[in-house]
């Protein structure tokens, strides 16, 4: 989440996909270490080398979800990870 709120923070808009924090001419990792695959570093996969899910849920107020499978790797299933957010909107200038 550090990643997504770093990006919105500079950018004043959401990410379109997790794959713009490490396309943007600036890093925006680290992506928070809960959900990354700390081998691959990569901010699209979990812990567990499954796909993150990041789902605009409101763009005007910078709400995003993320989920991961968990452990299992299999979704809708009792340890599946999701997290929401709606950080607080940066100053406009």
């Amino acid at each position: 989440m550090i990643g997504i709120s770093r990006y919105i923070e500079k950018k004043s808009q959401m990410p379109e996909n997790l794959d713009a924090l490490l396309s943007a001419e600036e890093s925006f990792l680290p992506f928070d270490q809960f959900f990354i695959d700390p081998a691959t570093q990569d901010p699209e996969l979990d812990s567990w080398g499954n796909e993150i899910y990041y789902q605009i849920r409101d763009p005007e107020r910078f709400s995003f979800r993320l989920v991961s499978a968990g452990p299992d790797g299999e979704h809708n299933t009792a340890d599946d990870i999701v997290a929401q957010f709606a950080p607080d909107m940066p100053a406009s200038d």
